[in-house]
């Protein structure tokens, strides 16, 4: 019983910031977890924004689509901020019709927001933008800043995500989850979870077969099973 009531409060991933390889109170994490609580950026996790063609960002649906994205996901607590091409366009847009604030947005036209692009891909240095999109402006990245990688907040922000996915359709591109190294500890906590269900499953029907074929008795099965259930 005592067992049963521990497990129920394990926790898939890190529970503390920082790194798992030093304790909580180390320096290391003691310095994470202050420049989270000041910055909030310690971790980035990645969507990508996957067109179906070439040019697919430069849709003012998909851009538009991007910036709702954004504002969906900066609300959590676990966010501390975002980053994409949704961002940096109009700005540029501002700063060409002389600081105009009217002129900070996204437009609603795709040979106006095509010829803003043009504009910025031709007018920045190489590679100055290749970690928001794609030379062929066919896909775009997402950059989510978070404040750690624990477990609680990777799960947090993952179906957050996804529930914006899935009732935001957009016609021309899709978003898929996820990089950058919050990503990357994201699915591993899904693999884990996922198998260790499966792993225990598999364990415990192992031990009640070969507890019944040994003493040719179901009720002895089911009797070694329990210190198992309860470890």
């Amino acid at each position: 019983g005592i067992g049963f009531a521990f497990a129920r409060n394990v926790q898939i991933g890190d529970v503390h910031p920082g790194t798992p390889m030093l304790w909580p109170s180390s320096r290391y994490n003691q310095d994470t977890d202050r420049i989270a609580q000041r910055f909030a950026n310690t971790e980035e996790l990645t969507v990508v924004v996957e067109g179906s063609s070439r040019d697919a960002i430069k849709q003012p649906e998909v851009l538009r689509t991007i910036e709702a994205f954004q504002r969906h996901m900066e609300q959590l607590d676990e966010v501390g901020a975002t980053a994409s091409l949704a961002d940096v366009l109009p700005s540029v847009i501002s700063i060409l019709h002389g600081g105009d604030p009217k002129w900070d947005l996204i437009p609603g036209d795709k040979q106006q927001s095509g010829f803003f692009l043009e504009m910025m891909y031709s007018s920045s240095e190489p590679g100055d933008l290749t970690r928001f999109v794609t030379i062929d402006s066919q896909n775009a990245n997402i950059t989510l800043y978070l404040r750690d990688h624990r477990g609680e907040t990777l799960r947090t922000v993952v179906a957050h995500a996804k529930q914006f996915i899935d009732t935001h359709p957009v016609k021309g591109a899709r978003f898929r989850l996820a990089g950058g190294y919050g990503g990357l500890l994201a699915a591993i906590n899904q693999v884990v979870t996922r198998l260790d269900a499966l792993i225990t499953i598999l364990s415990f029907l192992a031990a009640f077969v070969t507890c019944v074929l040994a003493f040719r008795s179901l009720f002895a099965g089911l009797f070694f099973l329990l210190p198992l259930i309860g470890s």
